[in-house]
């Protein structure tokens, strides 16, 4: 997709931010930052989540439950 190259860099943002609440689209800093990015509204973020995550363009740190670019974020 031609947007790999740019999420790469996505920063180090929290999905779940209100653990142990139950998961919401409209509370997740990913998809927030997707939205705002890209012009997208929660679907279709969530959607190019999905295809980030499946492509491994953004990757998860189970040690700090945050997602973030391949190339960004924590080394």
């Amino acid at each position: 997709m031609h947007l790999w190259p740019e999420l790469a860099h996505m920063p180090l943002l929290d999905h779940w931010p209100d653990r142990p609440l139950p998961f919401t689209h409209e509370r997740s800093e990913v998809l927030a930052y997707l939205a705002d990015r890209y012009g997208f509204d929660l679907v279709e973020a969530e959607k190019l989540f999905r295809s980030a995550k499946y492509a491994k363009v953004i990757r998860f740190n189970p040690a700090t439950k945050l997602w973030c670019g391949i190339k960004g974020g924590e080394s």
